[in-house]
């Protein structure tokens, strides 16, 4: 079974990428943790039909596991000042992805990737820095609104097209955001980020790896999650309302959270 779903929003065909090779339980941050969002790998451990009711209970059950440490975690800012977001990779996921660890980059058994630079208004482009050597992303893009819906994100890298798109079900309390990339005949559904009412701000990113870099997908997704969540008094605003005192404090909160 494949976990994206096909849409019809476009003048070319679009298609579905193989079976994700990455399902990742985001949990978002609030307080002084130091924390925006973090990201745990539970694809080993499913035994459920994704989006299932039961996946749900398990997903979230299996990312509290004390032994299952997180595979992405993005930083709040350091200083009121700033809007940049440090996203932070484990050694896993970077050695998997043919990067290198630098003890230069490193952060409590974590590895810088990207910084994520937000606008100062939602309508506005988020800027990407990556760390180079950490992954096959490398250099410097942004990403801007597009498209018919505000909430739509779209950015260019390597010379390829991709877009993230709002999928909200009419009448439903799930809702999508799946990424779309754009070849000469096609598109194509890479990754998704799919969550639901009850877990409030947390959810899931699935992603096809053999279709596109995760550390890509994650960096874009992440601040796309904190960008949509600006104007709606979410985890964005949340956290840049608390990045004084966690100046202040210097109240960086274990990886594992």
């Amino acid at each position: 079974m494949s976990f994206f779903k096909r849409g019809s929003h476009q003048q070319k065909p679009e298609t579905l990428s193989g079976n994700p090779t990455r399902i990742l339980y985001v949990q978002s941050h609030i307080g002084m943790s130091g924390k925006a969002l973090s990201a745990f790998d539970i694809s080993p451990h499913l035994s459920t039909e994704f989006g299932s009711d039961r996946f749900k209970d398990e997903a979230k059950n299996i990312a509290k596991r004390k032994g299952i440490e997180p595979s992405f975690v993005m930083y709040a800012p350091n200083w009121i000042s700033t809007f940049t977001y440090p996203l932070k990779a484990s050694r896993d996921i970077i050695s998997q992805g043919g990067g290198r660890v630098g003890w230069r980059h490193r952060h409590g058994g974590l590895t810088e990737v990207c910084d994520c630079t937000m606008p100062l208004l939602s309508g506005g482009s988020t800027k990407y820095a990556f760390t180079p050597g950490t992954s096959r992303c490398s250099g410097k893009m942004k990403s801007k609104p597009s498209g018919s819906k505000e909430n739509d994100e779209a950015f260019s890298f390597g010379g390829i097209n991709y877009r993230w798109i709002v999928d909200h079900g009419v009448g439903s309390k799930d809702s999508s955001h799946k990424l779309v990339k754009e070849l000469p005949d096609r598109y194509i559904t890479v990754a998704q980020w799919w969550t639901t009412k009850d877990w409030k701000r947390n959810g899931v990113l699935v992603v096809d790896e053999n279709a596109v870099d995760l550390v890509l997908v994650t960096a874009t997704c992440f601040a796309s999650i904190i960008k949509r969540s600006q104007c709606s008094g979410g985890v964005g605003s949340e956290v840049v309302g608390n990045a004084v005192e966690s100046a202040v404090s210097s109240a960086i909160g274990s990886a594992a959270g």
